[in-house]
């Protein structure tokens, strides 16, 4: 038989004893909830941010390639002329580009940052179960750690990355109105951010 005690740890009951519980599981604390749900925002903001440089630097890589092949043969069969003067001037502007705006160093940041706060949403899933107070300053401090090492934030971006999140968790209520023109930019600039909103809001 299936007997119930208190658990001070959540304010609830704990069954114990053989029998399925009929009891949805108790919610995490709203202060729980939202440290998880700002974690989960950042490191998806950062792996956005790190796959936005990795494509940039794909691309550059490519036209190098694609350029300095098409100066070659130009070379080869037409011998010099304006056109593969040009293409083979782009080719070293292209590489300065990436190395003067640090792309390679942005995108180990963006990766590291990311999986810092992967690495810290399991240890808030973990802090869940217990939910008491002093896991969560020791977890709170470490998120504070972590941003320090934050570069200046895309607020757009960063919207974006709460909608996706709130949408995982099937909060509909919880979702930012986003423009085209902002979401096609969102990875370069911040676009009229202060003029979003809650897509209930607009709604009513």
């Amino acid at each position: 038989m299936a007997t119930a005690s208190t658990n001070p740890a959540n304010g609830g009951t704990k069954r114990t004893g053989s029998g399925p519980d009929p009891r949805p599981p108790t919610p995490p604390p709203r202060k729980w909830n939202d440290l998880l749900f700002g974690v989960q925002r950042s490191s998806r903001y950062h792996r956005e941010r790190e796959r936005h440089y990795a494509r940039f630097t794909f691309w550059t890589r490519l036209l190098t390639i694609l350029i300095t092949s098409y100066t070659i043969g130009s070379l080869l069969l037409n011998g010099p002329d304006l056109v593969a003067a040009i293409a083979l001037a782009v080719v070293p502007l292209l590489n300065s580009i990436v190395f003067a705006a640090d792309i390679p160093g942005k995108t180990f940041l963006h990766r590291d940052l990311a999986n810092q706060f992967v690495l810290l949403e399991s240890k808030i899933r973990a802090g869940i179960l217990t939910a008491d107070d002093e896991s969560y300053i020791d977890l709170s401090d470490e998120r504070r750690r972590i941003e320090t090492r934050e570069p200046p934030q895309l607020e757009v971006l960063a919207i974006a990355m709460h909608n996706r999140v709130a949408l995982s968790r099937g909060e509909m209520t919880n979702l930012y109105k986003i423009s085209w023109l902002q979401a096609c930019l969102k990875n370069f600039a911040d676009i009229a951010p202060d003029k979003i909103r809650l897509q209930s809001q607009q709604s009513g």
